[in-house]
């Protein structure tokens, strides 16, 4: 289920990409960990931000930030790179989309690119 709505968010990268100021045509696949890095990241700022608006305190233990990890390198692996979506914008929704699909979290989930794009 989490991985489907990651594709998803694959899927639909014309739409929002358009909206912000990033460069879609930044290329995140070299080198090899920069996508997983940046979807880990975005998966992060989207806790810290959903958490914010909720009043709560995001769960980003070392643990789940690895097994945040560990599913952006698997979408990066089975997903991005065959269909060559390795752009930085892909990984950013990915991130995103895979942290929404998490139901572990006490707190209801939604972001977009604007929400987290000046984040750290």
């Amino acid at each position: 289920m989490k991985i489907s709505l990651a594709l998803s968010a694959l899927a639909l990268l014309a739409c929002p990409a358009a909206a912000v100021d990033l460069d879609p045509k930044q290329d995140c696949g070299a080198p090899f960990n920069a996508w997983w890095s940046q979807c880990t990241r975005s998966a992060s700022n989207c806790c810290y931000f959903a958490a914010e608006k909720a009043n709560a305190t995001c769960p980003m233990t070392r643990a789940r930030h690895y097994v945040l990890l560990g599913r952006c390198r698997a979408l990066f692996e089975g997903s991005a790179k065959p269909y060559k979506k390795t752009d930085c914008v892909t990984a950013t929704l990915s991130g995103i989309a895979l942290l929404m699909g998490d139901r572990d979290l006490s707190f209801p989930v939604s972001c977009t690119i604007d929400d987290i794009k000046d984040m750290p």
